[in-house]
């Protein structure tokens, strides 16, 4: 069997190789054959270990190669590891901050729900004590206006039965003495017309003011009426002294005095120019209570009405304005239209503004035709009387 054979020379020869003496006679004894084949088997076992060497370095730089690109995977997923921690960490903190303001919100509408129970309660609370001292202001108005009701007549309705054109008005609104008449009374003498919106200015602040007082507001209410009462029924006591000595001063004057003359034909010239307007011709006050007639009662009541609606409607300084322009028409330095339109800009409440206009025409209409009657029959008394009786004709053309 040759590769028996070859086999058994293989190992000699390996054998021979290995051995330190080698004996001459078995290397003289190999065959050129053994030779050639033991060359070959170096080469192919070189060969083999420079594949397996190949191969191992091969294998060696792939597995090198793998191992780099994992760690640096390994490497990116460590960072965003990081990353990841570092948000989670960031997440938490707002978390935590988020809960600390949901509490402190959930704590601040606590508050704010025992607030508005607070509030509410306070609300019924001034809602009920608005209530009562809305009952007492109506009271307290209710008493005003039964005073004022009851108390007598102002001294200007002496004055509207001395010949003005306007006396319904006169009767109820402030005014002051005609043109006509010399103001010989105490020089301290404070003008009608003031004195009454002062009162009425006095009396709203007053009333104000106790309204403050929801413990004595009934008690005050009623002493401050009386004293209101007291303090009018003095003032007009005093305006009823003035008057008494005005017509004492006219009574002692002589009629032919040369500035009656001249206020007379003043007035004669005024009421031809200006039918309009109803001018008052100045005359003695000891002829006051026969040719001027009285003003109707029904009037008067309504005129009295609407002057304390007007003036509950209108502030202190309006309603200073609006006596103003009623006083200015009393006096004859206005006309109708003109008072009309200064109404019309003060007044305000449409109701109340035709309310007045068609008082003032109704005044001027019974005010004329008491007027007509007192003059003719002044001119039927004095139809002999020569001068006196051509100047009441003129007055009356």
């Amino acid at each position: 069997m040759p590769s028996n054979d070859r086999q058994h020379h293989r190992d000699a020869d390996l054998s021979t190789l290995d051995s330190p003496h080698p004996a001459s006679g078995t290397i003289s004894h190999a065959s050129p054959q053994m030779l050639a084949d033991g060359a070959d088997c170096d080469a192919q076992l070189r060969t083999g270990l420079d594949l397996i060497q190949a191969a191992y370095h091969s294998r060696t730089a792939a597995l090198e190669a793998e191992v780099a690109h994992y760690r640096q995977v390994a490497a990116a997923q460590r960072a965003r590891i990081q990353h990841l921690e570092a948000e989670s960490t960031q997440l938490h903190a707002t978390v935590a901050d988020l809960d600390a303001q949901l509490s402190s919100a959930h704590a601040q509408a606590k508050v704010l729900r025992q607030a508005k129970h607070a509030l509410a309660d306070k609300y019924a609370a001034l809602k009920q004590t608005a209530a009562q001292l809305d009952a007492f202001r109506r009271n307290i108005l209710h008493t005003i206006e039964t005073a004022n009701s009851t108390a007598p007549p102002s001294v200007v309705d002496d004055l509207s039965r001395a010949g003005d054109n306007t006396s319904v008005l006169a009767s109820v609104l402030p005014v002051v003495a005609p043109a006509a008449v010399p103001e010989l009374a105490k020089p301290a003498a404070v003008t009608r017309d003031t004195t009454v919106i002062k009162t009425a200015a006095t009396r709203r602040h007053s009333s104000a003011g106790r309204l403050a007082d929801r413990d004595e507001v009934g008690t005050a209410a009623r002493d401050r009426a009386d004293r209101e009462r007291e303090r009018d029924r003095v003032d007009r006591e005093r305006e009823r002294e003035r008057e008494r000595e005005r017509d004492r001063e006219l009574r002692d004057r002589p009629a032919t005095s040369g500035g009656t003359a001249a206020r007379r034909a003043k007035d004669v010239t005024t009421a031809s120019r200006k039918p309009d307007r109803e001018t008052t011709i100045s005359r003695p006050s000891t002829s006051h209570a026969s040719h001027a007639a009285a003003p109707n009662s029904s009037t008067t009541a309504d005129a009295q009405s609407l002057y304390r609606k007007i003036r509950d409607a209108l502030s202190p300084e309006d309603f200073a304005q609006f006596a103003s322009t009623i006083n200015a028409f009393n006096s004859n330095k206005i006309g109708v239209d003109e008072t009309i339109q200064r109404v019309d800009q003060i007044v305000a409440d449409r109701q109340l503004f035709v309310q007045m206009r068609a008082l003032i025409y109704r005044a001027l209409a019974e005010s004329s035709q008491a007027r007509s009657t007192s003059q003719f029959s002044t001119a039927t008394a004095a139809g002999g009387g020569g001068g006196g009786g051509s100047t009441v004709q003129a007055g009356v053309a």
